[in-house]
């Protein structure tokens, strides 16, 4: 349980799916949260449909990495490559920060917090995200 969280074990996990590191601070962790729609019909169950990520920032794609709701990690992992990914944006907030962009004409929101109580790498690896411009397109 909660094992993406643990820098050990992130490390572990692209060494086995061959994930390119730029460097070992080019990835965060993120969420989706459900759609509006679902909070009306399904209320508090809505959040069960809430995409937990790690999400990583290479030279030619951004990688998203479905996580479980315990925070383990699954086999949904996404290639996104840049040349496919339009109107990317990116607001910084004082709690959260959020990454939106078009992939294939669909919208994605993804949202990250500043600070993350379990994983001490996510306030470093933003901050470094920031300076090395990975948000910007």
């Amino acid at each position: 349980m909660n094992q993406a969280m643990k820098l050990d074990n992130i490390m572990a996990f692209v060494k086995e799916t061959d994930i390119i590191l730029i460097d070992d601070k080019n990835f965060i962790f993120g969420y989706v949260e459900p759609k509006f729609w679902k909070y009306m019909v399904f209320q508090a169950g809505a959040v069960a449909d809430m995409k937990n990520l790690l999400v990583f920032f290479t030279e030619g794609e951004i990688i998203l990495v479905g996580l479980s709701l315990s925070g383990d990690f699954t086999e949904n992992i996404s290639y996104l490559e840049h040349k496919d990914i339009t109107e990317f944006e990116y607001k910084n907030g004082l709690m959260q920060t959020k990454i939106i962009f078009k992939y294939n004409d669909a919208k994605v929101v993804v949202k990250t917090p500043q600070v993350v109580l379990t994983s001490k790498w996510q306030m470093t690896n933003l901050k470094y995200l920031k300076e090395k411009n990975f948000f910007r397109k």
